[in-house]
Parts: structure tokens; sequence; C-alpha cells
């Protein structure tokens, strides 16, 4: 089934699956990626767009099988109700474990960096109480919202490569192949959960005004996103050197504190923190609404907001996980860049599989 509310255009659904998919680069990654690819650590988001451009299609042909459906429904229909609904809460938990991990990576980064004197908790509620409100506007209000924040983004990415970071190199990117080829391609299939947002793709497919265009958005989210991390990636090993990033937590937030305004040395850091409020929003609203939906439709409940103080409570009690910031990123590291790709590429495409084999399709 799928519960009724708004439809978005493939213009909004492309904005907000990027605006989350960005936020992953404004934290933590680009320090992961060089721990593991060193001076080619660039090319993995590359390798990993080639492998997902493919790997999602099996994903979007099980939707398209079972025009109208949700993704539950497609579960269902595809395997059976017992499998189906089994499927689908791996995914919820998939979601669930995404959602509490982000929260807590967001309020430990904002207190640590930028409001360093108000207690972490506050911040979480917070943010977690915005993120639920925005998320029970519905999908409409976070794709208008999206939409209104990708011009901006835009100049944020364009104004960090002119604005006059010291010193930068791309001699630093050398030597070419870091690890070499053959670590770099498995690194780049290990690395397929940075594309995560792409099982919200599958989630809001019926939600949008001409489901056929999901493919469309899918391989825009991919190019895009793929082509922000690269960048963000270059500029960082450019600045910092290989041994920086790996030193430095958010080597994206340490970029922003060297770039100015050229002649007018004003510094971008304002923008940059506004930016991100906003970014972290759709984030947290976008994981936030997918869970939601994906739970209410798996379990057959008519609307999807009853089950956002319930979201809303598991993300919370996962983000109060003991251990520090350190410890929850390399955990998000695990479970959502690292065993992410089989959640949301492998298990949709077992989906696909088997509704071929059984001979499964729409009425």
């Amino acid at each position: 089934m799928n519960i009724k509310q708004g439809h978005i255009d493939r213009r909004q659904a492309t904005a907000l699956l990027w605006l989350a998919a960005s936020a992953k680069v404004l934290l933590v990654v680009p320090a992961l990626l060089v721990g593991e690819g060193f001076s080619a650590s660039w090319l993995i988001p590359l390798g990993s767009a080639t492998i997902v451009a493919a790997a999602v299609l099996p994903g979007l042909a099980l939707m398209k099988r079972f025009p109208g459906r949700s993704l539950a429904g497609a579960a269902e229909e595809a395997v059976g109700p017992i499998a189906g609904r089994a499927a689908g809460l791996v995914l919820a938990a998939f979601l669930a474990t995404d959602a509490a991990l982000v929260l807590r990576q967001f309020s430990d980064t904002f207190g640590s960096v930028i409001l360093p004197r108000t207690p972490i908790p506050v911040i979480t509620l917070v943010l977690v109480l915005t993120a639920v409100y925005s998320a029970y506007t519905g999908l409409e209000s976070i794709g208008r919202l999206s939409m209104f924040l990708v011009p901006w983004l835009l100049s944020f990415y364009a104004l960090v490569p002119t604005g006059g970071a010291p010193d930068p190199s791309l001699a630093r990117l050398l030597p070419f192949w870091g690890p070499g080829p053959g670590n770099l391609a498995v690194q780049a299939l290990e690395h397929t959960g940075l594309y995560s947002e792409l099982l919200t793709l599958l989630i809001l497919i019926p939600y949008l005004r001409k489901p056929a265009a999901g493919r469309s958005v899918a391989f825009w989210v991919i190019g895009l996103t793929a082509a922000v991390m690269t960048l963000v990636q270059v500029a960082v090993l450019a600045t910092f050197d290989v041994l920086g990033p790996d030193r430095l937590l958010y080597p994206a937030i340490h970029l922003v504190h060297l770039v100015t305004l050229g002649r007018l040395d004003a510094s971008i850091e304002p923008l940059f923190i506004l930016i991100w409020v906003l970014i972290v929003t759709v984030k947290l609203s976008v994981v936030l609404w997918t869970l939601s939906t994906h739970l209410a439709e798996t379990l057959r409940l008519p609307q999807f907001k009853p089950l956002l103080p319930i979201v809303a409570v598991i993300a919370l009690a996962g983000s109060l996980l003991p251990g520090g910031l350190q410890q929850t990123n390399n955990l998000y590291h695990v479970t959502v860049t690292h065993v992410g790709g089989a959640a949301v590429f492998v298990l949709p495409g077992l989906l696909w599989l088997a509704a071929v084999l059984r001979g499964r399709r729409a009425a």
C-alpha cells in the first residue's frame, strides 16, 4: 500500500537526495577516505559511483515491475507477505541505524565545533524536534526547502576553490594510484554506502509525480554526489596533504576556516554554518521521513505521522549510546558506508531477481 500524501517532481527529488548525500561531505567522510585511499582517495567516490550506477538498476527494475506499489508492497509481491515484510523490517533497521548515527554525529559536531558552550543533549533535542517537524509537514515541504538551498550550496562550493586557501598544490595528489589500482577497486566496492540515499529514492518513487523519472533522478543524484565528493576530496588533499586530513576530524570545516573572499579578507565561515545547519535539517528530515514512511508501509498503516515520535525516540536512544565521537564515526563508516551497500543495493536486487524467477508482476 501507499500512504496518501503529497507528491514531488523530479527536480525536487534530485535536490533533496543530493543535499542529504552532501551532508556527509561536510563531516568526517573526507578524513576517513584519506585514511584508506591516501593520495588517491579522491578516486574512491568516482569508482563507487560507477559501481552504484549499475547496482541501483535492479532496485529500479523492481519498482517498475510493480508500478504504483511502495517498496514494502513490491517486496511482498516479489517474495510473499512473510518474507517481504521481513525484508521491509531489515531495511527499516538499516534506516534506524542511519538516523541514530547521523543525529549523534551532527550533535557532537555542533557541540564541539560550532556551539562548544551548549550542552550536547540540548543540541540533540533541538535537532531532532526540528527534523521531526519538517518531516511531519510532508515530502512536498522538504522538496521546496531543498530547491531553495541548492543555489546557496552551489555558491559555497564555488567559493571554496577560489577563496584563497593558503598554499594549495595538486602535487599532493601524487602518487596518482595511492595504495594501488587493485586496492582502490576494493575500496570503491566497499564504499558504495556513500550513496545510501538511493534507498530513499526507491521508497519515494511512488510519490513522484512521474514515477518513471526514478531512473533519471538516480543517475543525477549519483553524478552530482560523485562530483561534490571528488571535488571536496581534491581540495582537502591539495590543502592539507595526506597526513593532514588523517589527523583532522573535520577537514572540510578546517578548510572553510582558511578560505577568505579575496581582497575583502572576509571569512565564509558564517555562510558555511548557516548552510550547514539547513542541510543538517534536510538530511535528518529525509532520514526520519523515509524511516517512518517505509515502516508504516511495511506494517500496512494508513498514516506515517503517528510513527514520527516513535522513530524520533529510537534515533534519540541510539544517539545516546556510550562512546566518543571517533567511535561513532567509525561505527557509521562500518555500518552505513561499508555495509550499507548490502541493504541499499543487494537486498532490492535479490527481491527483483526473486520476482523475475517466480514470474511475479503487478496485475
